[in-house]
């Protein structure tokens, strides 16, 4: 930097001089005009140059203490483990509510190790079968973010690098250093190793504990979030719902037998999809329901879709199991919820029950029945905090009789939304009513993804170590 200001005070002389060159040179009319000319515009152009210079300079400098205070990228996190196995058996902690959080930007820094110490309170132990050895994956530069985490796709190597070996998709912590972020990475691997495997929630295939990480490799899904999955498809929607003769009310109108099958064809959507996708949320749903599984952050971004047109449950960072009780009461406020497809009990009171769930399916459901655009103004009632009831928005894609029942998991009344046995109990019911014979078809798809998650799981039991 000295240097550079000597620099700029020279320049800084010359040109200071220049003008009193340039009007002696012009009365004299010799060459020494053209000669101050050049080297003032030269002084111009260089100090330019120094201050662009210098702005780069600041620009690098404030990028730099930017990183320094948020940490490293997801590539330090996959990439900066120790290659030496541990033998000892993992115990990794699923902390309660009430655990001290430490805010994002805390003056003091923590390792990765002490953040993961911060949060033990209660042990839970994992089964070791399920620790996968860093050294055998094959992990991706591409990074995807979501709100807590970092997800990279990788394969393993004993399957092979060609492009049919299955991929996976691996997980970690969106900041590093961030307590609450390294907690939900922790519980989501506690909830899905206690888990029942099913086929519509995304399958653990194992994990990676590292001295400075802790990675969850699981399932993955081709086709990525719903909602973005409807929104990219929606200018090639067939509506398959149409007005009777001399009425306004909306029926099924299905050609050569639509109803009979869902379209293998990825980039197709059509109302049998939509039908499809909320059946198979409930069905997953009512899984966790009978799991005393709360999931609590349900909404169409943490819904995926993969090849054969099924759909994963994911993001279970702030799932909780509570085999001992019906609810689940929140304490900590410091964990980041989604209140915009929360109950309103659930914003009010903290208080997590089966029927909260089915408000967020609903929200779910009217979502879905927009091709992807969530029903921004209903919800924005519960998300600042409004006591009020607010009406189930107008849905153009919907029938009548989904409707109704969208209303009633909709109902401001907790007590007055069905259960989950109830929402798959409609579908069933909806489909028969309506001569739809799509869920045969549904069936033998989950039976196929179900067959695909536990080969998957086998393939890679040979790459784990303890």
């Amino acid at each position: 930097m000295t240097s550079l200001l000597f620099i700029f005070l020279l320049l800084i002389g010359l040109t200071e001089q220049a003008p009193e060159r340039l009007l002696r040179s012009a009365k004299d009319g010799s060459n020494d005009f053209w000669k101050s000319m050049f080297l003032a515009s030269l002084g111009c152009i260089l100090l330019s140059l120094l201050f662009i210079g210098y702005l780069l300079w600041k620009i690098s400098k404030l990028r730099q203490e930017i990183e320094r205070q948020t940490g490293v990228s997801a590539q330090t996190h996959l990439e900066s483990s120790s290659s030496s196995g541990n033998s000892k058996q993992l115990k990794i902690t699923k902390t309660e509510e009430s655990t001290p959080l430490i805010p994002v930007n805390n003056q003091k820094t923590n390792t990765i190790e002490e953040t993961l110490q911060m949060i033990s309170n209660n042990e839970v132990q994992l089964d070791p079968s399920l620790k996968i050895n860093l050294s055998y994956l094959i992990i991706e530069e591409k990074e995807i973010e979501h709100y807590y985490s970092r997800i990279r796709l990788g394969k393993m190597k004993s399957m092979g690098a060609h492009k049919n070996s299955p991929t996976l998709s691996i997980k970690c912590a969106l900041l590093r250093n961030d307590i609450t972020h390294q907690k939900m990475i922790q519980d989501e691997l506690v909830t899905l190793s206690s888990l029942r495997s099913h086929s519509c929630i995304l399958a653990l295939v194992g994990y990676v504990r590292e001295p400075n990480m802790l990675l969850i490799v699981s399932e993955h899904a081709e086709h990525g979030r719903l909602d973005q999955f409807l929104i990219d498809r929606k200018l090639n929607f067939n509506n398959q719902l149409t007005c009777s003769d001399g009425s306004n009310q909306k029926v099924y109108n299905f050609n050569n037998g639509e109803q009979e099958r869902i379209s293998d064809d990825m980039q197709a959507l059509c109302t049998l999809d939509l039908l499809s996708y909320g059946y198979q949320i409930a069905i997953a749903m009512k899984f966790l329901a009978d799991s005393r599984c709360l999931h609590r952050a349900l909404a169409l971004r943490s819904i995926f879709v993969t090849r054969n047109k099924t759909i994963r449950i994911g993001e279970f960072g702030l799932a909780r199991i509570n085999a001992r009780k019906e609810y689940y009461i929140m304490k900590s406020p410091q964990l980041p919820l989604a209140p915009e497809v929360m109950a309103p009990e659930s914003s009010e009171d903290k208080k997590f029950t089966e029927k909260s769930e089915v408000r967020s399916f609903a929200v779910c459901l009217t979502g879905i029945f927009q091709l992807g655009v969530p029903p921004h103004e209903a919800v924005n009632a519960v998300y600042c905090g409004q006591d009020i009831e607010r009406k189930l928005p107008e849905l153009q894609y919907c029938h009548p009789d989904m409707y109704s029942f969208l209303s009633s998991c909709w109902n401001f009344d907790p007590e007055a939304r069905p259960t989950y046995s109830k929402c798959v109990e409609f579908f069933d019911d909806h489909f028969s009513e309506n001569q739809i014979m799509i869920g045969k078809q549904i069936t033998e798809k989950l039976k196929s993804a179900k067959n695909y998650q536990d080969k998957l799981k086998i393939g890679t039991s040979e790459n784990r170590f303890l």
